[in-house]
């Protein structure tokens, strides 16, 4: 065991999103899960260890050019840390073992901005939608 070794962390979240307009413009809610893997230090000890969880999330969304969008999410869910190893600081060879905590938490935040490759195209209209019958009062 190095005696001062980084901070390791990587995460994977995938999420599923219903837009209630249409894609990438206005409200949406998800279903997100995570995964990921960590080795870090806080105050005196250092965490070895996995975390997984998932939740429910919020986004709104705003078009400001044809092809650009802002959008800002926020998500609430449960998240579990299983500890493989926790390690002293100061002495590397003091091992407390596995240990888990799971919590409720916001377990997504963020803005983004999206710049969207590939439109849907214009629906053509149809001869009869394009003449519109007149109507008299």
């Amino acid at each position: 065991l190095k005696e001062n070794r980084p901070t390791r962390f990587w995460a994977i979240q995938p999420e599923f999103k219903y837009w209630f307009n249409s894609a990438l413009s206005g409200h949406a809610v998800g279903l997100h899960g995570l995964y990921g893997d960590y080795d870090f230090g806080l105050k005196r000890y250092r965490y070895d260890g996995s975390m997984y969880g998932g939740g429910i999330s919020y986004t709104y969304a705003w078009r400001f050019r044809p092809r650009w969008c802002l959008e800002g999410s926020i998500g609430f869910g449960y998240t579990r840390l299983d500890n493989e190893n926790v390690y002293e600081r100061d002495d590397k060879y003091t091992c407390y073992g596995p240990s888990a905590k799971g919590c409720w938490n916001v377990s997504k935040a963020g803005i983004k901005i999206t710049w969207i490759i590939v439109d849907k195209p214009k629906r053509q209209k149809t001869v009869t939608e394009r003449i519109r019958p007149t109507t008299f009062r």
